[in-house]
C-alpha cells in the first residue's frame, strides 16, 4: 500500500505500528492526543514517505554532509507532494497567507525514553505563506544533516545514520503564557514530583533556557512544595512581519508569577492525563494558554531521565538466546533490516497467540552495537495469558535473569486474550499443522532467491536499481522473519503445554524431565552453537 505524503492530525486512521515510523515521535504523539480528544492545535504531518521521496534523489552524487544539506535545501518537491501540501495548507489556513504556522521536526529517534534529540533538529515559528512553508519543510529536513546533530547522534546512538524525518505543521497558539511540564523530576528522576516551567508569551522562552518560573508540585495531592520565580522583562511573541519579537512587560507584570494557582493546577492535570493516555511512563509536555484562557497541548514525549524514585520500573535487557544467533556487532544493514522488521514481526507473532503489544513498548535495542531484547516488556506481554507466569518462559530459556525479572513487569488484563480465544485456537492449530510444509517450501524459495541475488553484478546498477534491489531483499527478509517467528511460536507453545501437562499429571519431578521428550530433535543448525 502506498504511504501518504501528508497526514492530518485528525484524519484517516493510521495503523498503530506505523504511527511512529510514518509520523516520527512528535507527530505520532500529537495524533494520539488528538484521537484522545485533547486540545491539540490543528495541523498535519509531512510524513517520512515524503522525506524519502526527496532525499533519495538528493543523495545521488553527494560526497559530503554539507553537500547533502545544501541539496535538500534546494531540492524540488515532487508534484504530488506539492499538491498534497497545498490542499492541507489551504484547509488549515482557510487560504490566508498571513496565518502563522509552526514547522517542527519529528524524526523517529528524536523523542525517546533513553536519549532525546530534541533541539538537534530545526523548528520554526511564525512561518507565513505556502512558499515559505515548502522552504521551511526543506530546512527541517536539511537540519538532520547538521554537523552538531550528526555528532550528537554518533555519541548517543550506535545507529548513527539519520532516520527518516517527518515534519509537523500546526497553527501557532499566540500564547499569553506557555512552557513545559515534566510528570517526573527530570534531574533527580523522582516520580513523585511534577515540575512545571513557565513564561509569559510563547514557550520558546522556556525551551531556549531564558529566565522563567519553575514550580515543583507534589503528584499525590497537587501541593506546590517549592517555586522559583524569575524576573521576565519581556515576553516572546509573534512578529507582525514574520518570526518572533520580544515585547517589553510592565515592571509589575515582569516580577509576578507567570501562572496563577488555578492555571498551574490545570497544567498539572493536563500533563498527568497525557501521561495516562500515552502510557510508557513520565512525559515531557509542552503546553500553552491562549488569550482566552484555553489550555493547549503542543507536544509530548517521554522524559529522557526518570529511572529513580518510588514507582519507577526499570527494564531488564538480555542477549540470552539472540546472542547465540547474532553474537557480533550489527552492521548498519543488519540494524536497518532488524529495526524495520522487529515491531511488525513481534506484533504478528504475539497477535497470532491472541496477545496485544502496547504501542509504547520497545522490544529490541542495541547495547554497544549488539542485539538485546527487553525482557521486562516480553514478560509484561505474557501476563495477558491467564495462569501463565512470565517466569515460566525464563525458566525454559535459562539464564540468570529470572530473579531480576521476578515481579518487575506490568500486569495486563487477560480480557483481550480471552475474547479472541475462539479465533486464536483454530488459527494456532492450523499453523501447527501447516507450518512444517510452509517452512520447507519457503526455505527452498529463499535459497533460490539468495542464489539469484549473489549472482547479480550490483556494480552495474544505478541508485534506483540498487534501491529496488534493497527493497526486494527487505521484503524477502520480512517474510522469512515471519515464517521463523511462526515456527518458534509454534514450538514454544507446544513446549509450554507439554511442560504444564507433565507438571499436572506427574508432578514437579516429571516437569523437570521434559528435555528427555525433546532430545530427539537433532540436525538443527540453530542449536549448533
Amino acid at each position: 500500500m502506498t504511504q501518504p505524503f501528508v497526514q492530518p492530525l485528525r484524519g484517516p486512521r493510521v495503523a498503530a505500528y506505523q504511527l511512529d515510523r510514518l509520523l516520527g515521535g512528535k507527530g505520532a504523539n500529537l495524533v494520539r492526543l488528538a484521537r484522545a480528544g485533547l486540545a491539540v492545535p490543528d495541523g498535519f504531518v509531512v510524513t517520512t514517505a515524503a522525506y524519502r521521496a526527496v532525499v533519495r534523489r538528493s543523495l545521488q552524487g553527494a560526497t559530503h554532509i554539507d553537500d547533502i544539506r545544501q541539496r535538500l535545501r534546494d531540492a524540488p518537491l515532487p508534484d504530488d507532494l506539492v499538491e498534497a501540501l497545498r490542499e492541507h495548507f489551504e484547509r488549515l489556513t482557510g487560504g490566508l497567507d498571513d496565518l502563522p504556522l509552526a514547522v517542527r521536526s519529528s524524526s523517529a529517534d528524536e523523542d525517546g525514553a533513553h536519549h532525546s534529540f530534541a533541539g538537534q533538529q530545526a523548528s520554526f515559528l511564525g512561518v507565513r505563506g505556502f512558499d515559505a512553508l515548502c522552504d521551511h519543510v526543506r530546512r527541517v529536513w536539511a537540519s538532520l544533516f547538521d554537523a552538531s546533530a550528526a555528532l550528537y547522534r554518533s555519541q548517543t546512538s550506535l545507529e548513527a545514520i539519520p532516520p527518516a524525518m517527518a515534519v509537523v505543521v500546526q497553527r501557532v497558539i499566540d500564547a499569553r503564557s506557555a512552557g513545559v511540564c515534566f510528570t517526573a523530576n527530570p534531574v533527580s528522576g523522582a516520580v513523585g514530583d511534577v515540575v512545571v516551567s513557565a513564561a509569559r508569551g510563547l514557550g520558546v522562552t522556556v525551551v531556549d533556557g531564558d529566565p522563567c518560573d519553575t514550580f515543583y508540585v507534589r503528584r499525590r495531592d497537587g501541593r506546590v512544595t517549592h517555586s522559583e520565580l524569575a524576573a521576565q522583562p519581556a515576553a516572546r511573541r509573534l512578529a507582525a512581519d514574520g518570526g518572533l519579537t520580544d515585547e517589553p512587560l510592565p515592571d509589575a507584570e515582569a516580577t509576578e508569577a507567570s501562572l496563577s494557582e488555578a492555571d498551574l493546577s490545570r497544567v498539572v492535570r493536563l500533563a498527568l492525563q497525557i501521561e495516562e493516555r500515552l502510557g510508557g511512563g513520565p512525559q515531557d509536555v509542552e503546553w500553552a494558554f491562549d488569550a482566552g484562557g484555553g489550555l493547549w497541548a503542543l507536544q509530548a514525549r517521554p522524559v529522557t531521565r526518570a529511572t529513580e524514585g518510588r514507582g519507577a520500573r526499570q527494564s531488564v535487557w538480555t542477549n540470552m538466546n539472540v546472542g547465540e544467533a547474532l553474537p557480533g556487532v550489527g552492521t548498519p544493514m543488519t540494524w536497518s533490516v532488524l529495526m524495520a522488521f522487529s515491531r511488525v514481526g513481534f506484533e504478528t507473532a504475539f497477535g497470532a497467540l491472541g496477545l496485544e503489544v502496547p504501542e509504547e513498548y520497545t522490544l529490541v535495542g542495541s547495547f554497544y552495537g549488539r542485539v538485546y531484547l527487553n525482557l521486562t516488556e516480553f514478560a509484561s506481554i505474557i501476563t495477558q495469558i491467564p495462569l501463565m507466569r512470565p517466569e515460566t518462559l525464563l525458566e525454559i530459556a535459562g539464564g540468570p535473569a529470572i530473579e531480576q525479572i521476578r515481579g518487575n513487569y506490568d500486569e495486563h488484563s487477560p480480557r483481550h486474550f480471552l475474547t479472541r480465544l475462539p479465533l486464536t485456537v483454530p488459527r494456532i492449530f492450523l499453523s501447527q499443522v501447516s507450518m512444517p510444509v510452509v517452512g520447507r517450501q519457503w526455505a527452498r524459495r529463499l535459497r533460490r532467491r539468495r542464489d539469484d541475488f549473489l549472482r547479480d553484478d550490483l556494480s552495474t546498477q544505478d541508485l534506483q536499481g540498487l534501491t529496488e534491489r534493497l527493497a526486494s531483499v527487505d521484503r524477502l527478509f520480512r517474510w522469512t522473519g515471519l515464517v521463523m517467528l511462526a515456527c518458534s511460536s509454534n514450538f514454544l507453545s507446544s513446549y509450554v503445554v507439554t511442560r504444564e501437562l507433565l507438571a499436572r499429571w506427574g508432578g514437579d519431578q516429571a516437569a523437570t524431565r521434559e528435555n528427555r521428550l525433546f532430545s530427539g530433535l537433532t540436525n538443527m543448525r540453530s542449536a549448533a552453537p
